[in-house]
């Protein structure tokens, strides 16, 4: 199936979630994540397409680092899309700092097969005295 802006999907939290695993954290209730978000503290917001367990997408919210990740996955639970993003100091902008995206052919290959194309996005900074 293919994933696009018409997808239906469940929303789930957790504490966290170890991308190695695969495996969330503590499911929170709506209103603790609504409580951590105000916080700062992380959480992760975790999109299921209904009738499947496996990820849609993985936010990780850690308002109090200044950070957001997000992951996309596709139908054989391998990683399209990786994003990190950070909060600009005027804490009402993001910035997309990284962006990494795996393209798989078929669904033989594994998650990140050499392989396979891979598209990585970076965006940094230089200090005035080293721009030459």
């Amino acid at each position: 199936m293919e994933r696009g802006s018409g997808t239906v999907v469940e929303v789930g939290y957790a504490e966290g979630r170890d991308p190695a695993s695969r495996t969330p954290g503590r499911a929170p209730s709506a209103g603790e994540a609504r409580a951590r978000d105000a916080g700062g503290l992380p959480y992760a917001v975790m999109h299921r397409v209904p009738g499947s367990e496996l990820p849609a997408e993985v936010r990780l919210v850690s308002w109090g680092a200044g950070s957001v990740e997000v992951w996309a996955y596709d139908e054989q639970g391998r990683r399209t899309l990786e994003a990190e993003l950070r909060l600009l100091v005027d804490g009402e902008r993001l910035l997309n700092r990284r962006t990494i995206s795996w393209r798989y052919p078929d669904p033989v290959p594994e998650e990140f097969d050499q392989a396979c194309p891979r598209t990585v996005v970076e965006v940094g900074s230089t200090r005035r005295d080293e721009a030459g």
